[in-house]
């Protein structure tokens, strides 16, 4: 479930991902690491949101059921805060409690979008072949309904003649 400070920082960066013309990726997955936020730059930019569960130190809460389950939880904290620091990518955290303004996020995060895309990043790659395929997939199943369509209303026609002469 997405807070409402989640989804807010969602519209924000697309707004300010479209205005600089790079591509906004959500909800990365990338083995063990998972990003909130990810726009694919050289390096990437990751904007994670932190909610009320990144605190929590019990395994008994709404968000998890099992200590195994929060142990990865803080192991992909750890794991983004440990490549932002090897200069893998770039991290920036917000919390339900603050989270900046379009302004405020354009300011932090101008810099870095002004480079543009990195054409070779495997993330963008992968959604500009997904976006293709499913293109092509719509095309298609364009073209097979309209040949349906086609083939339907000459079946129609055909059985129009025949019971047209049948009735006279």
């Amino acid at each position: 479930m997405l807070s409402k400070a989640h989804i807010y920082l969602s519209k924000a960066l697309k707004k300010l991902c479209k205005i600089y013309g790079v591509t906004l990726l959500e909800e990365v997955v990338n083995g063990s690491k998972r990003y909130d936020f990810y726009i694919p730059t050289l390096p990437p930019v990751v904007v994670e949101m932190d909610g009320v569960q990144h605190k929590d130190t019990k395994a008994n809460s709404f968000f998890f059921k099992k200590f195994e389950q929060l142990q990865n939880y803080k192991k992909n904290d750890y794991e983004r805060k440990k490549s932002a620091r090897q200069g893998k990518i770039i991290l920036f955290n917000f919390t339900t409690d603050e989270f900046p303004s379009l302004d405020e996020l354009d300011a932090l995060l101008g810099e870095y979008l002004n480079e543009g895309e990195n054409e070779k990043d495997a993330y963008l790659i992968k959604r500009k072949t997904t976006e293709r395929a499913e293109l092509r997939k719509r095309e298609l199943n364009k073209e097979q309904r309209a040949k349906a369509k086609e083939k339907n209303s000459n079946g129609n026609r055909l059985l129009n003649k025949v019971s047209g002469s049948i009735c006279r």
